[in-house]
């Protein structure tokens, strides 16, 4: 049987080299008889289970990601089908708002050339009439003083 202390000459050392740890064959046949496994060797499976889990969540993570990037992109894809036109339609309507708006325009600056040359208008009128009416009708009050002065002196 070999010796305990092992190669590095620690007592109680296996033929795995670590302080404590039984030898291999001990090992072996415990797990071979289904025995209990070490602290590393329970570390080790259960890492690699956590492992095998959290790449399970990120492959659904993935997946539900494309899943949802794929619906996002049809939706998108059917906004644009759906607004083109609406889009097309609204550039004729507002080129023919453009027009209407250029002739509203027109309409206005000639109304205000109207306005300016019915104001002229009526002053001229009002000159042109309100003169010899006021010259008429001073005349005939004039007229009519000497009228009354001439029916008074006579009957006098």
């Amino acid at each position: 049987m070999p010796s305990s202390a092992g190669p590095a000459g620690l007592a109680g050392a296996g033929e795995g080299g670590k302080p404590g740890s039984p030898p291999r064959a001990e090992r072996a046949s415990r797990t071979n008889l289904g025995l209990l496994m070490d602290a590393g060797e329970a570390a080790a499976v259960v890492v690699a289970c956590a492992s095998v889990a959290a790449l399970v969540v990120m492959i659904w993570a993935v997946v539900a990601l494309t899943r949802t990037l794929g619906a996002m992109r049809d939706s998108v894809e059917e906004l644009r089908r759906a607004t083109l036109p609406i889009v097309s339609e609204l550039d004729g309507t507002v080129g023919q708002a453009n027009a209407e708006l250029a002739r509203v325009h027109e309409l206005l600056d000639t109304a205000e050339n109207v306005s300016v040359n019915v104001d002229a208008l009526s002053r001229l009128a009002y000159l042109a009439v309100a003169t010899p009416v006021v010259k008429v009708l001073a005349l005939g009050a004039g007229a009519r003083g000497a009228a009354r002065r001439l029916r008074q002196s006579s009957t006098r």
